[in-house]
């Protein structure tokens, strides 16, 4: 049974992947490491398939393959060009989900995966057409979920190709397709939605398939309403077929469904391949039937005889093979008829077969030689038949000279005139045939024989497409089992160049596929000579096949004009025609006779294989439509006419809801409904006229009136008499066309029968009560009449007998049976028969009843199970005869062990009272070890009854403890261990003991290196400190035992030189977390380093005094080791272990569920569990991976629950007081119709359904505020009496969160309430609130807030944020939310304070680097962020001092709110925030009112706003109401105005002092270059007036491009009253570019005005545009300062002085 175990768990444990790494590389590409061990965590040693679905779903390829061993790594490579992510698994493996890397190398996309149809409904087929561009070869197909899925293949070419699958389960299904060749993997994916659907399909065929292209296809397709195929759909509506792949499909492929029932006849597929039917149409889904047609014809004809020589009229048997070209024999019936070339055949040359070959049995009547040749009615174009030369000889020569014979048969030589068959060969009648083994090798015969293919073994021949070429062997080929075969094939360079793909498309032939239209010359293609034939051959050895492949002469394009040979034109849009021989050759030109100008223009854009013409293109008459195609490699055209009878015929056919000749009865209401069956007309007006046919009278007029709807004809019940068949005829017209159309119908009124119903049916009964049946019969013709009732009783022939062996008596003439339990007979077959009649009628039922014979009933009160010695065996039986209660019973008990009887413990014969009910054995006489068999019979009166039990005796040990174990001990103490041992069932046992100690690799070694000394005979273990060796790791064994048993047991111990560094751990399993604290001696610069053994995924920071592990990281039945170093200078440590066990989980099979009336019952049957006593909760798991709870815990195994249709998975969890385990199963549907809620609500809960369940399932249906309120008053009132678990915390997680999912019924009453009852939870329920719960509690605070007042909620956002801080270290993974409220909680030590940035969503918090900390001090930090309103938003900025981290030691205390010191702490909020608003800060004060203070907005753009705080509190940020308009600045028009005063002044000024200088000075001072500098060096007249003029037009030219720069940077026009601020780095980008643009127009100014070589015309034209350009930009500028606001006018100055000084050297 052990073994057994051990290889069911090893069979159920799933193999892990870890070291998992996914990351982008240095060269950009995604890679992923990772490796996959087993329980033990070893490395896997077989091949696994790594299966990869990226996500968002794309192509992608990996290298190398996916194929691996024990670890992998790939290079990935996909079409995406953003960030994505991976899932994994493998046959066998867990599921794990990577974080994301870049694709930077984006990929084209090079896979196909076209599906039928993405929507489609459960259990239908959907066709996926999949292609890789790459060619790599198809590998496998499968679900990342490893859902079970149906899938078959219909392979195009390695890489193409038809997938068909169905699906068992709903939702979405993502399909991921593999392509491999052993180098690298493609992957492709694609997602289906698969839905429920009220219909279900079938599909019945009349014929098996194939079928050829001459047999009629008949099928029928049914839609039915159940999942069980009984019940028809009522559905009607046209039905129209088609092939997929598409093919051509002749006949009427569209028909009528009359009430999910469409029948299609006489069908036609005409041409070859595997098809699929597939269904379209209004009443019905897209469907697509499984049964696979497949179309064929006789593609190879092989004819062989028993001899190819013969004499006159001499018999030859020769036999004709037929094959289809899916190179199958044909086993279609065909006639068989042989031809022959020149000579006349006597015997049958026709026959019928259906097995594939026909034997034909020939002579002829003179001499000669004749080619035989075959053909069937069934042969296709491109069929071969190789001939068969017959020669008729009278000898073996076949040429004479003058009597002498010149050539003879094959293997015979001319011997003087004569024809010898030669030494290798024998003569046969007229031939010579080989010696077995022999082949010709040149004019000889070697023995050599050789399987393999020669020359005239193999065809090759163009298909009928020129785009591929098949090569067909004699016999099967062994390769080809293989995929592929193009390393058997050797082409001419011309068709290499076009080559794609050779496939085996049967065992004996080759498909050789190209990339285009071949030329059709002939070809010598060379195979492999290793191709070897199934069938063994002998012949000589060849180095290759050389096959010839002949050129195709005169190849015409094929037109098959397939399309309909009438039209009414009141049916149909348009007419399609199309050539269904169409290739990709082909170019078409098409012509209609008669035709319009219009039909001719529109004919001329028609150059495809399908002629599509609209119905107002053409007239009523004959239509001849040519299609011309022209072959783009040959140059050849053909042509075809096809006739179409055009007509216009309105018409309108009439139907009924019943069929004609329908029987009624009398007593039946008829209902006859009429209807428009078809007809071609729409949107009329339809009236309809009944009229009665009959001769026999009826009230029709009474009849019509009581037919409301004129299509209706309703007769009510006895209104017809029996035996009459009743006409009526139905004529509607439709107006205003009048177009009518009438039917007649016949309906016929049966009688009933008496109808007869027996309140019993047959079966067993006993003495115990009497026999009554109850006969009821009435007529239902004639309700009122008279029936009698007559009983008869027979047993087989004869009547009855009772209890005594007379004749039974009862009353026979009454409708109801009796006869008394005392007259009933035990073991009688009583065979009841009553007849009911009346005056014309007679009804007959039989009942038959068996007596059975009562038992005596036993019973006992031990069922059979496992005993120990430690109490007596007492077993009572109770025996009972239901007929005679008062009767004596007499017991007899027996015992046997296998075949002999029972010993005791001193292997003698068990003794115990055998005639007593009561079985009583001493437990001394018990035997450890024994299985007893107790059988006892109870009797009386010859009846009996046995029953067995059986007990196995278990072994009972010792029990040793011992009061210390696996730790550290310390040099300046002794080591004392006590040991204690005891024998449960006897307290009299003497118990010795012993004690041995070794280390790892020998025996332990005291202090002065000689062994430890201690006395090993003494319970308690004693090793003085003196004797201990410092460093040392002691493994002590303790062993007790009596003379009969013994039991061991160890403990270890590490020696260390220090005693005061331990680990501190108390256990307590409502924690989330498991926290450790170091017990630190007195050491300076004591520094720590925790590890866990085996490592966890996610790990505490291992350098403090205490470490802390979440339970949800630690797996099951695992010991691990928890271990601590401590290091106070190097070299020199101090250690110490804590061994942390984690127990088993409870091992249960899934929960079954089962839907029952309106509720589903979860049950678990079967647990096995270390502790017996298993608490249950039942929930479900929703698509989100979210869990709902609906009970709370219960012993009990299963429970009634409603299940929400959010769920997916049914769950329950099972806890054994020390671990959990959660176990899931699919939820089957529930039929449930619901109107009201609220008392279907009260129901529920009145049967036992619990509260939060009920609330949980129709928290989602309701829709008013009176149902929300009566629901969560129910929910209110169970909370607040319920004891606090931590199953009631789940049901209240799950429960109040789908309420306050529906916010919009909640009032602002309600919302008062709902605070309440959080404010409740959060106080009774402290301890057991996870964070996630935490989580979820203030986001259902942050959904109140658009209901109730911030102060209200604030109080209750801080309660559950301090539940937090209860079990938080600093160092712990913060409180973050972010939803509708954003919520930052974090415990920290001081040195982590000072530069934290956190983020949450759009809001941030940054501490500066500079503060003022208490450095030992460990603070909280509290960070709330109230979901915006229009323009405000609130936020709280909170620090608290909770405790001290000192000398090593974590102190924590209640928390106290703290200010940081100095430095301004920066906070960002998001909401509707504008540059172009006004926002101002305020803090909450004592009082709850507002205060503009140490709160300062410093910038808001982009939706969110940044403030500077110097304080924490609570804060609101706000928009200050704007008063629509401006204050104008004046700055640019004062500065403009200085500059032209200025200007003026100087100006004048030079001309006054320059007038009289010299033109003939010059000066040579390079300064006078720049026109700053040069207005202070003297020049000649007007040269410093120039450069006046033109510095202060740059000036102004500056200023006004600025201001014209700012409308594209900012939003001046905008009216605001908003003051400016500071002046950040990006206002000055306007005046950067104004500088730029002044450049370009400045420097030619500067040139043309100063440059000497310049022409004094182009120096003018220079100063007065410049001047003109200056004094608009002066307009421009008195302009903008009107209209800017000032806050902008002022960016505008700060902007100019910027680059003011930049035009000094220009």
């Amino acid at each position: 049974m052990l073994i057994l175990a051990f290889l069911i768990f090893n069979a159920q444990s799933l193999l892990t992947f870890i070291n998992v790494d996914f990351y982008t590389s240095d060269w950009w590409s995604p890679v992923l490491y990772l490796e996959l061990v087993d329980e033990n965590q070893n490395l896997v040693e077989t091949e696994k398939n790594l299966l990869i679905e990226i996500s968002p779903l794309s192509s992608f390829f990996v290298y190398p393959s996916t194929k691996f061993i024990g670890s992998i790594y790939l290079e990935f490579s996909c079409i995406l060009d953003s960030y994505f992510y991976i899932k994994l698994t493998c046959d066998g493996c867990e599921s794990y989900t990577t974080g994301t890397a870049y694709n930077h190398l984006s990929k084209n996309d090079f896979i196909e995966i076209t599906p039928s149809t993405i929507i489609t409904n459960l259990g239908k087929e959907i066709s996926i057409w999949y292609n890789n561009y790459f060619e790599t070869p198809f590998s496998t197909i499968f679900l990342i979920t490893k859902e079970k899925f149906d899938y078959s293949i219909i392979p195009n070419s390695l890489s193409s190709g038809f997938l068909y699958l169905s699906f068992f389960t709903v939702g979405k299904k993502k399909l991921i397709i593999y392509f491999d060749d052993f180098t690298s993997t493609d992957a492709g994916g694609i997602v289906l939605q698969i839905e429920e659907s009220n219909k279900y399909y079938s599909t019945f065929f009349a014929v098996d398939y194939p079928i050829t292209f001459l047999d009629p296809l008949d099928f029928y397709l049914l839609v039915y309403s159940d999942d069980t195929y009984t019940t028809f759909a009522i559905i009607s509506c046209y039905i129209t077929v088609s092939l997929n792949p598409v093919g051509s499909l002749s006949g009427t492929t569209t028909q009528w469904m009359d009430e999910g029932f469409s029948e299609f006849t006489n069908l036609y597929i005409t041409t070859l391949g595997s098809y699929r039917i597939f269904f379209t149409g209004s009443c019905i889904d897209s469907f697509e039937a499984s049964n696979s047609i497949t179309v064929i014809g006789v593609d190879s004809i092989v004819l062989s005889a028993n001899t190819v020589y013969t004499k006159i009229d001499e018999t030859i048997i020769v036999t004709v093979g037929i094959f289809d070209n899916l190179n199958s024999v044909f086993t279609h019936e065909t006639l068989v008829t042989l031809k022959s070339s020149s000579l006349e055949m006597i015997g049958t040359t026709s026959q019928t077969t259906s097995s594939g070959s026909a034997t034909f049995t020939l002579a002829f009547s003179i001499n000669g030689q004749t080619s035989l040749s075959a053909f069937t009615v069934y042969d296709l174009d491109s069929i071969t038949v190789n001939s068969l030369d017959i020669y008729i000889l009278n000898s073996m020569c076949l040429e004479w000279n003058q009597d002498l014979c010149t050539k003879c048969v094959d293997l015979a030589n001319v011997v003087n005139g004569k024809c010898v068959c030669n030494n290798l060969s024998v003569q046969i009648e007229m031939h010579c045939e080989y010696i077995d083994e022999y082949v010709n090798s040149g004019n000889k015969r070697v023995l050599a024989c050789n399987n393999i293919f020669t020359n005239s073994d193999v065809i090759g021949y163009y298909n009928e497409d020129c785009k591929s070429i098949n090569i067909k062997f004699s016999s099967n080929v062994v390769q080809s089992s293989e995929l592929g075969c193009s390393k058997y094939v050797i082409l001419p360079d011309y068709l290499n160049q076009l080559f794609i793909d050779c496939l085996w498309i049967s065992p004996a032939t080759m498909l050789l596929i190209f990339g285009a239209v071949l030329d059709g010359k002939e070809f010598i293609i060379k195979l492999d000579a290793s191709l070897t034939p199934e069938e063994e051959k002998c012949n000589e050895y060849i180095e290759s096949l050389a096959i010839v492949v002949a050129a195709l002469v005169n190849s015409y394009p094929i037109i098959n004009l397939t399309g309909p040979v009438s039209v009414n034109l009141c049916d149909i849009d348009i007419i399609i025609i199309e050539n269904s021989k169409d290739n990709s050759d082909y170019i078409y030109k098409w012509t209609v006779i008669p035709s319009s100008s219009d039909l001719i223009i529109y004919l001329t854009s028609i150059s495809d294989y399908i002629l599509t013409i609209p119905r107002n293109y053409v007239q009523e008459g004959n239509i001849q439509i040519v299609c011309f195609a022209t072959s783009l490699t040959f140059s050849t055209s053909s042509s075809q006419t096809f006739s179409i009878e055009i007509t216009n015929n309105q018409y309108l056919t009439v139907g009924f809801s019943i069929q004609d000749n329908s029987v009624f009865l009398v007593s039946e209401n008829i209902s006859i409904q009429g209807f428009i069956e078809s007809s071609c007309l729409t949107d009329s007006i339809t009236t309809y006229n009944w009229e009665y046919l009959s001769n026999i009278s009826l009230d029709f007029g009474l009849i019509l009136t009581n037919s409301q709807d004129p299509s209706i004809l309703k007769i009510p019940e006895y209104s017809l008499i029996e035996g009459n068949t009743y006409s009526f005829k139905l004529t509607i017209i439709m107006e205003p066309t009048s177009v009518s159309g009438s039917k007649s119908i016949n309906i016929i009124i049966g009688s009933n029968t008496l109808i007869m119903t027996l309140d019993k049916t047959s079966g067993i009964i006993n003495k115990s009560q009497d026999l009554i049946v109850t006969a009821f019969a009435i007529d239902p013709d004639s309700p009122d009449s008279v029936i009698t009732y007559k009983w008869k009783c027979y047993e087989g022939s004869s009547q009855c007998l009772n209890s005594n062996k007379v004749l039974l008596e009862f009353v026979d003439n009454d409708p109801q049976l009796f006869v008394s339990k005392e007259s009933l007979r035990e073991g009688a077959t009583y065979s009841f028969t009553v007849t009911a009649s009346n005056s014309n009628k007679l009804s007959e039922e039989t009942v038959i009843f068996y007596v059975e014979a009562t038992d005596i009933v036993l019973t006992l009160d031990k069922a059979s199970g496992n005993i120990n010695i430690s109490q007596d065996l007492i077993v009572t039986a109770y025996a009972t005869d239901s007929i005679l209660p008062d009767s004596v019973i007499v017991y007899k008990w027996e015992c046997y062990e296998e075949n002999s009887q029972c010993l005791n413990s001193n292997k003698v014969l068990l003794e115990f009272d055998s005639n007593n009910a009561t079985l009583f054995v001493s437990k001394e006489d018990l035997r450890e070890g024994a299985t007893y068999s107790f059988t006892v019979t109870a009797s009386y009166y010859g009846k009996s009854s046995e029953e067995t039990v059986v007990f196995f005796v278990e072994f009972y040990d010792l029990v040793l403890t011992i009061d210390k174990e696996n730790g550290t001990i310390y040099k300046n103490q002794d080591l004392v261990v006590t040991a204690k041992a005891y024998y449960p069932v006897s307290s009299a046992s003497i118990i010795q003991f012993l004690w041995e100690c070794h280390e790892v690799d020998s025996l332990c070694m005291g202090n002065y290196q000689n062994i430890l000394s201690f006395n090993a005979t003494n319970p308690t273990l004693t090793v003085l400190k003196e004797f201990l060796r410092e460093g040392a790791y002691y493994i002590f064994n303790i062993s007790a035992y009596t003379e009969s048993k013994s039991i061991s047991k160890s403990t270890e111990f590490y020696i260390s030189l220090h005693n005061d560094l331990t680990i501190e751990y108390t256990e307590n399993q409502a924690s989330e977390n498991l926290v450790f604290y170091a017990v630190t001696p007195d050491i300076a610069n004591l520094k720590f380093n925790w590890s866990i053994d085996p490592k966890i995924s996610k790990t505490f920071p291992m350098n403090y005094s205490y470490f802390s592990i979440s339970r949800k990281s630690l797996k099951s039945n695992t010991d691990y080791n928890i271990s601590l170093v401590g290091t106070f200078k190097p070299g020199d440590i101090i250690k110490s272990f804590y061994i942390l066990t984690q127990p088993k989980t409870p091992n249960c099979s899934a929960p079954e569920v089962v839907f029952s009336q309106t509720k589903w019952l979860i049950k678990v049957r079967s647990c096995s569990s270390d502790n017996p006593n298993l608490l249950y909760e039942f929930g479900c798991s929703t698509k989100s991976n979210s869990e709902l709870w609906f009970t709370p815990e219960t012993y009990e195994n299963s429970s009634y629950v409603l299940i929400p249709y959010t769920c997916q998975n049914a769950t329950a969890s099972i806890c054994n007081e020390l671990s959990c385990e959660t176990v899931k199963n699919s939820i089957p549907k529930g039929n449930r119709i619901h109107k009201d809620i609220i008392s279907e609500f009260n129901s529920d809960i009145s049967e036992n359904i619990t509260i939060p369940n009920a609330a949980l399932y129709y928290s989602s249906m309701i829709t008013t505020q009176d149902q929300w309120n009566i629901i969560f008053l129910e929910l209110n009132n169970f909370f607040r009496s319920q004891t606090p678990t931590k199953g009631t915390v789940n049901m209240f997680i799950s429960s109040l969160n789908s309420m306050i999912l529906q916010i919009s019924l909640i009032s602002s009453e309600n919302a008062n309430l709902t605070l309440m009852l959080i404010d409740y939870s959060i106080s009774t329920y402290t301890g057991m609130l996870s964070q996630s719960d935490i989580l979820v509690i203030s986001n259902w605070i942050g959904k109140l807030t658009s209901i109730l007042d911030i102060n209200d909620l604030s109080q209750a956002l801080s309660s559950a944020i301090s539940l937090y801080f209860e079990t938080a270290l600093p160092g712990s993974d913060p409180l973050i939310q972010d939803s509708e409220i954003t919520v930052y909680a974090a415990r920290v030590l001081a040195d982590s304070l000072p530069g934290l940035n956190i983020s949450v969503g759009d809001n941030s918090l940054k501490i500066p680097n500079r503060i003022i900390l208490d450095h030992i001090t460990v603070y909280d930090i509290e960070y709330i962020v109230y979901p915006p309103t229009q323009s405000t938003v609130i936020f709280e900025v909170s620090f608290y001092a909770s405790g001290t981290y000192a000398n090593k030691t974590l102190t924590l205390s209640t928390p106290k709110s703290t200010v940081l010191g100095s430095g301004i702490i920066y906070t960002t909020v998001g909401g509707n925030f504008s540059s172009n608003k006004i926002y101002e800060c305020a803090y909450l004060q004592a009082d709850k009112t507002w205060k503009i203070s140490v709160c300062k907005v410093t910038e808001s753009k982009n939706g969110k706003a940044q403030m500077g705080l110097t304080h924490q509190s609570t804060f609101k940020v706000y928009e200050i109401n704007s008063s629509g308009s401006c204050e104008v600045g004046a700055g640019p028009i004062a500065i403009t105005c200085a500059w032209m005063l200025i200007a003026i002044f100087v100006t004048v000024g030079f001309h006054v002092i320059d007038k009289n200088q010299d033109e003939s000075i010059r000066h040579i001072n390079k300064y006078t270059n720049y026109p700053l500098t040069s207005i202070f060096i003297r020049q000649p007249n007007g040269k410093r007036k120039s450069s006046v003029i033109y510095f202060f037009s740059t000036q102004i030219i500056l200023m006004c491009l600025i201001g014209i720069l700012i409308l594209s940077f900012e939003t001046p026009l905008e009216k605001t009253d908003k003051k400016y601020g500071t002046f950040l780095s990006r206002n000055v980008d306007p005046g950067a570019a104004a500088w730029g643009l002044t450049q370009i127009i400045a420097f030619p100014a500067f040139y043309f005005a100063f440059n000497q070589f310049a022409s004094a015309k182009k120096a003018l034209i220079s100063k007065y545009a410049t001047i003109s350009l200056a004094s608009i930009c002066f307009i421009g500028i008195v302009l903008m300062t009107v209209f800017y606001c000032k806050e902008y006018t002022f960016y505008w100055i700060i902007n100019y002085f910027i680059f003011l000084l930049l035009f000094s050297y220009f």
